[in-house]
Order: C-alpha cells, then sequence, then structure tokens
C-alpha cells in the first residue's frame, strides 16, 4: 500500500482541465482517473510558463527530469497531501524522501523548486510533530529551498508571488523554520532566514504607493513574516551579530523610507522581553563606545579633541537606530543611556552635538501617546521620569560653548516642550504619574529657553523666539506652559537685528489670533487679559520703530490689522467692535502702548486725510494731475498740458499723499522709488480703481461690516491688474473703514450701557445671560470717548445716543459723552463739506445737558477751560447755524448771571462754591467768546469789552492769595478771547512782579519726632500758577488769529515763556506749554 500511494503520488497525472501555476488552494483539486495514472493514454498537455528564474542548484543534467512531468507529478501529489490529515503519515515516508530528492529540490526550473517545496511544506505538517523522515544532512536543503522560494516575495507583481505567499502562510502555521536547530551550522540558517525576510517585507516600498488593498495586503504580509521570524528567533539561546546587525541597519536613516522598517518593529518589540534586549544593548555599546579609540576622549596639547574612530555619519545613523528601538520598547536601549548620559558631556563637539539630539528626542517620545508599537506597553514610565540626571545634562547644553550644540538642544527641546503641551491638553491630566516628570522637565528647560533670547549668536536669538511662538500658538496647553517667558521672549521685537524683531512681531501677532482674539469675539474679558500684553508690546515697538526710522512700521502695520483686528475674516459687527475694543483696551493700559496707539491712529488719520485731498483733486479733473514725460508722439490719447498752478497742486497733493506711506519711516527708504510708484497711480485712467477708492475712504462710509471684505477683494484686484502693488501699505495706512464702521458703534454703546451687542444676544451663549463685566463696559466708555478723534464719520451718526450720557449720574459717563461730542463736532463741519449733518442734537435739552456736563467737569480745576470749551463744540452739533447761535447766547447768559463776586470776601469759608461758580462762569465766557471769533460771524456781534473789563478787574486783584488763583486764571482765559493786543501785551504778559513768581523752595528741615503730618505739611511753599495759565491763552489766541502779531506782543510771550520753563518752576508747566 505504501509503494501503491508514493508512485500514485509520483507518477499521476491530471485529466480534465489543467490547473494554472497562479493560482493553488483547497477548493482546486485536480481530477484524476485511475487509467490516466497508471499511464494511459492521454492528450499531451500544454506548454507551462515558467514561474520566475531558473535559479538555484540545478542537479546533473543526466538525472533532470523533464519540466512539464514533474510539475504534473508534483500538482497532484500536492493536491493529495493537501487533503491528508496531519498524523496520517503511515504511508508517506517514500513520498517524502522522493520530494526531498536532488532531482526535484534542485531542478533547473524555478517552477519545479516551488511546487517541491509546496509539497515538502505539507509533508512537514502532517509528520508533525515527530517530524518527516529525512536524512538530516538534507534538512538544510529543504530549508534552502524553502527560503528560494519565499524570495519570490519580493516581486509582487511575478507568476510565483501567490504561490510563495501561500507558503509563507504554511510554514508559518506549522513552524516549519524550526528544522533549523537539526542543522549542523543553525546561526547561518538564522541569517538567511532573516535576510530572506527582509527582502520580501522591502518589496511593499519598491512598489510605489499602494492602493488601500495593497496596503492591506502588505500589512497581512508584514505580520506573517514577523510571526515567522519571532517563532525562530525565540527558540534561539544567542541570537547572531550578523542578524541583529541586519536588524538595526534597518532604522537608520537610508533605510527608514523602507517597508521593512514596520517588520523589525514587530519583531523586535515580541522579542524585546525574551532574548532580543541583552544581544541589541551589548551589540549598540559596541557599535557606540568600542569603535572610538580610547584617546578621543582625551585631548592633546593644543587644547583640541582628538577625532573619533567612529564616522559622523556612522554614528548619525546608529544613534537614530537607538531613538528608533527605544521608541520599539525602552528595554532594548536601557544599558545604552547611561553611556549616553556620560556622552552628553563629551570634549568633542559633534558627539556631544549628536547626542544631544538623540537625548532630547528620546526624552520628548511618550509611548502613551499611541506611536509605540502594539506589542509594547503602553504603561512605560517616561524617560525625564526613569532619568532625571537626563534632563539637567540637556539643560546644561542650552548654554553650551559650541553653537552647533546650543542649537540642536534648541531643537530638541522645542520637541520636549510641544510632547508636554499634548499632555496638559489631554482631559485627565497628568498629576502623579510619569507623565508629570515630563512636565516638570518642559519646564525647568522652558525656563532655561528664556536665556537664550539674549543669545550672542542671532540665528539661536531667532530660532528661540520661533520655538515658544510655536508650542504656545500650538494648543492651549502649549500657551499654559509658554505663558510665564513669552512676554520676556517676545521683548526681543526691539532686539538690534532686523529679522529678530520681524520674526518676534509676527510670532506675537499669530499667538494673539489664535488665542486672544475668539475670547474678545465672545466678549470673554478675564480670559483674554492673558494676552493683553500683546498688543501694548506692539504699540511700543511701533512707537519706537517709527521714531528710529528703523524700519518694520507697515508689516506692524499690517499684522495689528490681519492678526490683532481680524481684518481679512468674515465678522459679525458686533464681533469686529469687541475685537477693536480689546485692542484698544489692552493698549491703553501701557503708558509706552498708549503713545504708540496714538501715533499709529494718527498716521491713519493723516493718511486719510491726504488721501481725500488728492481723490478730490484727481476726481474734479477726471485726468492725471502730474503730465508724464515721456508722453508726446507714442501717446494713443493727446492730452492738453495741465495749468502751472493746477499742476503744482497736484504734486503737492500726491507728495503730501506720499510724504504719509510707512515704507518712509527706514533709514534706507528711497523716497523717489515712492514717488515712480505715485506717479503711476496718477497716471491710472481706471474709474472703477478711483470710485472705488473714494468709497472705502471716505469717512462717512455707509457700507455695512459683511460688504466690507468683498470691497477690500475688489480694492486689491484693481491694484493688482494695475501694478501697484507696491502702494499697499500707504493705502492700507490711508483705509479708515478697516477699523471701525457706523454699523460697529452700536456695540460699543451698549457695552457702554451695560448691556450686550443684539447680536451676541441671539447666539444664545450662557456666558452672555449675565451682563457684561464691570471692566468691559468702562473699556467701552474710555473707548468711545477717544476715538472721535481719528474716527469722527463713524460717530457721527450717532450723536444722539452719546449726547444721552451728558447728564447721566455717573461722573465719568458726562466727561467721556463730552470729549466724544466735542470731538465729533470739532470735525464734523469739514467732513461733511456743507453738506447737511446724517444726525444732529435736539436742541432743547442740550443747554440743561451741557450745564450738566460741566458741572461734573468743571470738578476738576485744572481741565475747566477745557470742558468749556469742550462745550462749545458740541455746539456745532445742532442741526443750523441758527440753533448753534442761539445755543451759545443762551450760554453766554449763563455764564453773565453766575460771573461776578466780591474778591474782597475770597477767604471766608463760605465762598468758596461761590469762587468756582464765578471761575467756571469766566472760563464759559472765553469758550463762548473764542469760538465766536473762530466762526467770524458777524451777523450776531457780541459784546466783548464788558467781558474784557470784568477779566481786567479780577486781574488787578488777588496777588499772592491761593484762594483767587483759579479765578485769575479764568479771567486770563476771558482776556485773552475778548481782550485787545495791548490788553494782552501790557496786562495778560506783564513783566510779573518777584512776588507772583516765587520759586519752589524746600523749607526747614522738620525733626523726625514732630511726625510726617508736619512735614508733609512744610514741604513745599506755594507758588502762582497765573505766569504760566497766561502764557497759554496767548499762544492760544495768537494760533486762533484773534490778535494780530507784533514784535512786542512776541518778546513778552517769549520772556513769559522762558520764566515758566525755568529750573525753579514745577515741570508739569513746562508739559502744558509744550502740549
Amino acid at each position: 500500500r505504501e509503494e501503491g500511494v508514493c508512485a500514485m503520488a509520483l507518477r499521476r497525472r491530471s485529466g480534465g482541465g489543467r490547473l494554472s501555476t497562479g493560482s493553488v488552494g483547497k477548493g482546486s483539486e485536480a481530477s484524476a482517473t485511475p487509467e490516466r495514472a497508471l499511464g494511459g493514454s492521454a492528450k499531451p498537455p500544454a506548454k507551462r510558463r515558467s514561474v520566475g528564474s531558473s535559479g538555484g542548484s540545478p542537479a546533473p543534467a543526466a538525472a533532470v527530469v523533464p519540466r512539464e512531468e514533474a510539475l504534473n507529478k508534483l500538482e497532484q501529489t500536492f493536491h493529495t497531501l493537501e487533503r491528508t490529515e496531519q498524523g496520517q503519515s503511515a504511508n508517506l515516508q517514500d513520498c517524502a524522501r522522493a520530494v526531498a530528492a536532488d532531482q526535484l529540490m534542485r531542478h533547473p526550473a524555478r517552477d519545479v523548486r516551488l511546487w517541491s517545496a509546496k509539497c515538502m511544506a505539507e509533508i512537514l505538517r502532517i509528520f508533525a510533530p515527530a517530524g518527516p523522515p529525512i536524512e538530516s544532512e538534507r534538512i538544510k536543503l529543504v530549508l534552502q529551498n524553502f527560503l528560494d522560494q519565499l524570495a519570490l516575495l519580493s516581486d509582487p507583481s511575478g507568476n510565483g508571488y501567490k504561490h510563495a505567499f501561500g507558503l509563507l502562510e504554511r510554514l508559518t502555521e506549522i513552524r516549519g523554520f524550526n528544522l533549523l536547530w537539526e542543522c549542523s551550522e543553525p546561526q547561518e540558517m538564522i541569517v538567511a532566514i532573516v535576510n530572506t525576510c527582509l527582502l520580501a517585507a522591502r518589496s511593499g516600498s519598491e512598489a510605489g504607493t499602494l492602493s488601500a488593498e495593497g496596503q492591506h495586503a502588505q500589512s497581512r504580509l508584514e505580520g506573517t513574516l514577523a510571526q515567522l521570524l519571532l517563532g525562530v528567533l525565540a527558540e534561539a539561546d544567542e541570537i547572531p551579530k550578523q542578524a541583529l546587525s541586519q536588524l538595526v541597519d534597518e532604522l537608520m536613516p537610508r533605510r527608514r523610507e523602507s517597508a521593512a522598517v514596520g517588520l523589525v518593529r514587530r519583531l523586535l518589540g515580541g522579542l524585546a522581553q525574551r532574548s532580543a534586549a541583552l544581544p541589541i544593548n551589548d551589540y549598540l555599546n559596541t557599535c557606540l563606545f568600542s569603535e572610538v579609540d580610547v584617546e578621543s576622549t582625551r585631548e592633546d596639547h593644543d587644547g583640541e579633541p582628538r577625532q573619533s574612530g567612529l564616522s559622523p555619519e556612522r554614528l548619525e545613523a546608529l544613534l537614530c537606530a537607538v531613538y528608533e528601538l527605544y521608541a520599539i520598547e525602552p528595554a532594548l536601549v536601557a544599558r545604552v543611556l547611561p553611556n549616553l548620559h556620560n556622552d552628553l558631556q563629551s570634549v568633542n563637539p559633534n558627539r556631544r552635538r549628536a547626542v544631544t539630539g538623540l537625548v532630547s528626542q528620546m526624552l520628548a517620545y511618550c509611548h502613551q501617546a499611541g506611536t509605540a508599537e502594539p506589542s509594547s506597553s503602553s504603561s512605560h514610565p517616561l524617560l525625564a521620569a526613569t532619568h532625571p540626571l537626563l534632563v539637567d545634562r540637556l539643560k546644561e547644553r542650552l548654554g553650551d560653548a559650541d553653537d552647533s550644540v546650543r542649537n540642536t538642544a534648541l531643537e530638541g527641546t522645542a520637541a520636549i516642550l510641544q510632547a508636554a503641551a499634548k499632555l496638559l491638553d489631554a482631559e485627565e491630566r497628568p498629576e502623579l504619574s510619569s507623565s508629570s516628570a515630563l512636565v516638570t522637565a518642559a519646564k525647568t528647560l522652558r525656563d532655561k529657553l528664556s536665556e537664550r533670547c539674549l543669545d550672542p549668536n542671532d540665528a539661536i536669538r531667532l530660532r528661540s523666539v520661533e520655538v515658544v511662538a510655536e508650542v504656545a500658538s500650538s494648543s492651549v496647553g502649549g500657551l499654559e506652559l509658554m505663558l510665564p517667558v513669552l512676554p520676556t521672549m517676545c521683548k526681543r521685537v526691539l532686539d538690534k537685528k532686523p529679522r529678530v524683531r520681524e520674526a518676534c512681531a509676527e510670532a506675537a501677532a499669530h499667538l494673539y489670533a489664535k488665542h486672544a482674539l475668539r475670547a474678545w469675539m465672545d466678549g470673554q474679558y478675564q480670559a483674554a487679559q492673558t494676552l493683553s500684553w500683546i498688543p501694548q508690546l506692539l504699540c511700543e515697538a511701533y512707537s519706537v520703530f517709527s521714531a528710529g526710522r528703523l524700519g518694520h512700521v507697515s508689516q506692524l502695520e499690517e499684522y495689528i490689522e490681519q492678526h490683532v483686528l481680524g481684518c481679512g475674516a468674515v465678522l459679525k459687527e458686533s464681533k469686529r467692535a469687541l475685537v477693536l475694543l480689546g485692542f484698544y483696551h489692552s493698549a491703553s493700559q501701557d503708558k509706552d502702548a498708549a503713545r504708540g496707539l496714538a501715533l499709529l491712529l494718527g498716521r491713519k488719520r493723516d493718511a486719510n486725510a491726504a488721501l481725500r485731498q488728492y481723490l478730490k483733486l484727481r476726481m474734479a479733473k477726471e485726468a492725471p494731475l502730474v503730465d508724464v514725460s515721456a508722453a508726446g508722439a507714442g501717446a494713443l490719447v493727446p492730452s492738453q498740458p495741465a495749468a502751472p498752478s493746477e499742476q503744482a497742486m497736484g504734486i503737492e497733493a500726491l507728495e503730501q499723499f506720499g510724504r504719509c506711506s510707512p515704507t518712509l519711516e527706514d533709514k534706507n527708504a528711497r523716497p523717489e522709488t515712492l514717488m515712480v510708484h505715485l506717479r503711476a497711480l496718477d497716471a491710472v485712467r481706471d474709474k472703477a480703481l478711483w470710485k472705488q477708492l473714494d468709497r472705502l475712504t471716505d469717512p462717512c462710509i455707509t457700507d455695512a461690516t459683511d460688504d466690507l471684505v468683498d470691497l477690500l477683494k475688489e480694492l486689491d484686484r484693481l491694484l493688482r491688474v494695475h501694478r501697484l502693488g507696491e502702494l499697499a501699505p500707504l493705502i492700507r495706512r490711508s483705509l479708515l473703514s478697516t477699523w471701525l464702521l457706523p454699523d460697529q458703534v452700536p456695540a460699543l454703546l451698549n457695552l457702554w450701557n451695560g448691556t450686550w451687542p443684539s447680536g451676541m444676544e441671539d447666539e444664545g451663549d450662557e456666558e452672555l445671560l449675565e451682563a457684561p463685566v464691570p471692566e468691559l463696559a468702562a473699556a467701552a466708555r474710555h473707548m468711545v470717548a477717544d476715538l472721535p478723534r481719528y474716527f469722527p464719520g463713524a460717530f457721527l451718526a450717532h450723536v444722539q445716543d452719546v449726547a444721552k450720557h451728558l447728564s447721566d449720574s455717573p461722573r465719568e459717563d458726562a466727561r467721556a459723552a463730552l470729549r466724544a461730542l466735542a470731538a465729533i463736532g470739532k470735525r464734523a463741519p469739514a467732513l461733511m463739506e456743507g453738506s447737511s449733518l446724517p444726525a444732529t442734537l435736539d436742541p432743547a435739552p442740550l443747554f440743561d445737558m451741557l450745564l450738566s456736563a460741566l458741572g461734573v467737569a468743571c470738578e476738576d480745576v485744572a481741565s475747566r477751560g477745557s470742558a468749556c470749551r469742550k462745550a462749545l463744540k458740541v455746539v456745532a452739533l445742532l442741526p443750523s447755524e441758527e440753533a448753534q447761535a442761539a445755543m451759545a447766547a443762551k450760554l453766554l447768559k449763563w455764564a453773565e448771571d453766575n460771573a461776578g463776586v466780591d474778591l474782597a470776601t475770597a477767604k471766608d469759608p463760605d465762598a468758596a462754591q461761590a469762587l468756582d461758580a464765578n471761575a467756571a462762569a469766566l472760563h464759559l465766557a472765553a469758550a463762548v467768546l473764542e469760538w465766536q471769533a473762530m466762526r467770524q460771524d458777524s451777523s450776531r456781534p457780541l459784546k466783548r469789552e464788558p467781558w474784557a473789563q470784568e477779566a481786567r478787574t479780577v486781574l488787578e486783584h488777588g496777588h499772592n492769595v491761593e484762594e483767587l488763583q483759579q479765578i485769575r486764571c479764568a479771567a486770563a482765559e476771558l482776556l485773552a478771547a475778548a481782550g485787545s493786543e495791548d490788553d494782552i501785551a501790557d496786562v495778560l504778559l506783564a513783566p510779573a512782579p518777584a512776588s507772583d513768581a516765587l520759586p519752589i523752595a524746600a523749607s526747614p528741615a522738620v525733626p523726625e519726632e514732630e511726625g510726617a503730618a508736619e512735614l508733609e505739611k512744610s514741604a513745599w511753599q506755594w507758588f502762582d500758577p497765573l505766569p504760566a495759565h497766561a502764557a497759554i491763552s496767548a499762544v492760544r489766541a495768537l494760533r486762533r488769529g484773534s490778535v494780530p502779531l507784533s514784535t512786542k506782543l512776541l518778546a513778552r510771550l517769549a520772556d513769559r515763556l522762558c520764566a515758566s520753563l525755568a529750573p525753579n518752576r514745577p515741570t508739569y508747566e513746562a508739559e502744558q506749554l509744550l502740549q
């Protein structure tokens, strides 16, 4: 029976259809009949296509079995063996020996050897676990044949790939390669198996980009190969060094893109807790440290470190492999870490740099983040927790003497900070776990990193700023982590190197846009305050750059508009108003920043006025204002030359507009280049461009916020069409509409009133159910009071709503409303250019409202005159000139009724209130007279002489009487408004007697035992403020042109100014004069 089975296996032929070499499976059975199996007649089989190339070790020529006959016999044998269950091997000994014969195992045809390998795999399954009846010296031949056929896996498009994959799965299932332990040299066979599996795994990368199905097949192949190798290497007492070298080489950078990397990670992850950890540690230590000369750690006589025997390329590759092994399983490099710790202080800077980069990457790696291999445990403690000394050594490298080492440590610190930020962003924040060690290490490195902003190398300063900004911008956790050092790092916006300044400004703006912009849009005042220093920093830098002509002014304006104000985003009017409120409020909290903000807004207002003046002339002429010098024979359209005066006005307007360009605020700026672009703008005859500019630069623009983005896009398109992109910074500065529009003002007024804007209430946010915080309302009040100086057109339509606060009980509201309305009234007539105002004040309640506001504002003695002048500017918002004149007359009548008081009773305590009322009346009368003089309205002349006589009477009395000095200052303003040239020169600016200009002198020393109160009481002597105030009033009279300029007046004024600026006078007098 045994001979019959063997003969059937070797001589049986296929009847009917023949299987192709590409389809092998248990469901594909060849139909065989007894007649054909016994050698009956049959149709000659068709010629087969060879599988692969004929390689290997072919048998001698005399013993070669014909290919077709061998394939038919092996196919029949394979299908018979495939149907045979394990353990039924009683009659298959001869079959096994026949399949293992040299005639088949070493056949010249590759497909014959493939089918013989498949048959042998089935024989191994059937004979398991006892093993096949094959001589021990032939086992190596069988295994070598297996490896030869598995090499077909390296060609996924080959004919034998499916057969080889089936063979691989069968050998993995039955652990067929465990036969190698019967060989005399199993180590060589292990190396061959590892090499073959790596070649097969690399086929995925060589095939290029795979489809989803191809990726699944590659993953299946990788898993099967890993299972096969794991079964072999786990049984080995010692993994051959050559095999370890092959596996580690796959993790190096030159093989990093290979598909075999995944196989190696799977394999080493499975072997880490078995037999691979110790040999891999020894192998790495040998490669990294035994290849280094002992002398490389010493120094030559000249102090320079000797070169290592390990090349830099080899060192970098090995360290990359160490990192990959640590990511797979920390135990694989546990014995390498102490040596790396020592190498962080190596005298060789190249080695120190390379090890610094490796250690920082290992410290940043988090197995909990889901990047570890499936075989590795998710509970691995982080390296910062197990080796805290590495953190200290890395911290030292941030201050290394070598620039390359510091830069590498900087990059590594960036990775650690990013990893710590991700941990802080996790829902379950680490407290007692090993993750807290990484956060602590990140904070330690963060504090050391802040010192690098003062590094002597500007490249490292630049990179340190970029690192801090990148981490802070990445997430909320990153911002929380970096917030303690962010202000210090971004202060390098004032660095001496231009690229560091620009990087700091850009980083701060992007950081604000990432975190604070959304908070302001949602009205979250407290959350937005964490980054309130960014607008302050940008405005302070703006002031410094502009005053010092350091450049970057146009970039700062762009950053502020795009990232701080969100001008490029599509926002509702209420959110735009909140964003502007956040920027203004933040910048106003710092003195230097407030100066820069005022400078920025003033430059924007002046540029808008200059462009409006130029547009007025250009659109009126409908032709270029400046003649093109090249026009002539080549001109397509003849044009009449402009009149000399008209062209001079055009050139002056164009140059005035050009002087407002932010690009000129640079020491290296070339004005002639800017004028070339301005002449190109003037030569444009596209009416669409001029209409678009006129529409967007109109201070009283009526377009809504929703339309602004489309209007700006169209303007940008027109500028690009006409190649005027170089003028973008100048035109950006000239646009007031990008900052504030009329439909955004109601949102600010609502916040001032303590309610949310209507658009935000509709969103249904729970946080908006409560009223805005008082700080937000106060910020809105301050902003509404100040911004009409720069955006009067936006507030012009809302004057009635602002005027409601004139009679409010809160004193700050009344002062803010008076200030805002005065700014609007001062600029509204010029904005409207003779046309009617879009909104006016109601004359009926205005008189009482102004008196109420003046009663509050005049409580501040120093600002009484200014408050009265503001009240007269509000009068300009009445609907007609008659109503304005009538209101001025009523105010003057009130001043007349309250003026006049007995100066002899000045020192009476009960007369203090009457003196204050009299002083306020004189200030108000002076303001009305100044207002009438500026209007030059002769139809309603006001009587000036009685007021001038009243002023002279007050000034003649009360010398050196402290209680009368405020009313005397009011009389000085009144005399400057109502008096003549002689009054100002002989009375107001008369040479002051010595008693009028008492110096400020320290009083005699007071003993300490008399107490601090007595010391404070007698600290300084009183001085007369009238001389300085009189000089200011005279200057104001000259400025408005109410008195003619004369030599006598100038001489008297110069003497008074010099006396007021003397060293023994208080400094605030000089500040008032300069203002």
